[in-house]
């Protein structure tokens, strides 16, 4: 009888321990995405200073003429 009572709970156990895996894969899957969008907002926030450095140096040469 007392293998009868720890049967549901080893398989209620099981499948927490399933559930807790599977949301630490999906972090994980999160986490990479998340990586590659800051790696992208990088990207663009580099190409928006040099194309803000250009403008500055384009008014100043502007106001030099």
């Amino acid at each position: 009888m007392k293998g009868k009572k720890d049967c549901p709970m080893e398989s209620h156990g099981e499948a927490v321990l399933r559930s807790v895996v599977s949301l630490h894969d999906r972090i994980g899957d999160v986490e990479k995405r998340l990586g590659r969008v800051e790696g992208k907002l990088d990207i663009i926030t580099k190409v928006m200073f040099g194309f803000n450095t250009a403008l500055l140096l384009a008014l100043i040469a502007n106001l030099l003429i």
